[in-house]
């Protein structure tokens, strides 16, 4: 098969994909499972959230070197799509944090933050420095929303049914202190 001067190549075909959306409805049905389990059994697990939360915290404070460096100085189609799923569990796990803490912990929320606006510039900087033929496919240019969302309504899911599963009496009945729910 020859190609004539002037003629563009046909671009390639994108296969239909089914287990993606597959992966994310799993997703997002786990986290509402978590999500929901978290509030049924709440003061019972929350030694355990916080230890998970501060686990997370520093799991991700040490691989985002890692992630974004490599896709920095190797970009390629696989660690753009690395980049883009710690920065997509990054944002929910800040944001899910962020509710959970309010008001209550300004200064770790504010830093939290930071660190967000530190990933999301990282990111952005490592899509922009991909070669032009890595940058058209980069690592499925839907997977860091298609994946964010997933994660925070699934969270939001689990918590509207653990409210709809609880009398409203009891939520409303249930004691605040200044660091959440107390028996």
């Amino acid at each position: 098969m020859s190609v004539e001067a002037g003629s563009s190549a046909p671009a390639p075909t994108r296969h239909n994909r089914p287990w993606y959306v597959a992966l994310l409805v799993i997703i997002f049905i786990c986290c509402a499972i978590a999500i929901f389990s978290y509030f049924l059994t709440y003061p019972r697990l929350r030694g355990a959230a916080v230890y998970i939360s501060q686990f997370s915290f520093y799991l991700f404070s040490v691989t985002a070197p890692f992630v974004f460096g490599l896709a920095f100085f190797l970009p390629g189609r696989d660690l753009i799509a690395v980049a883009k799923v710690h920065a997509s569990l990054y944002v929910a796990f800040t944001l899910i944090l962020a509710c959970k803490l309010g008001p209550l912990d300004t200064d770790f929320v504010s830093l939290l933050f930071f660190i967000l606006l530190i990933e999301l510039f990282l990111l952005g900087t490592v899509m922009q420095r991909a070669p032009a033929t890595t940058r058209e496919v980069n690592g499925a240019p839907w997977l860091f929303s298609a994946l964010t969302i997933a994660l925070l309504a699934g969270s939001a899911c689990g918590a509207f049914a653990w409210r709809m599963a609880v009398r409203a009496d009891i939520v409303y009945e249930l004691p605040v202190t200044g660091r959440g729910y107390q028996q």
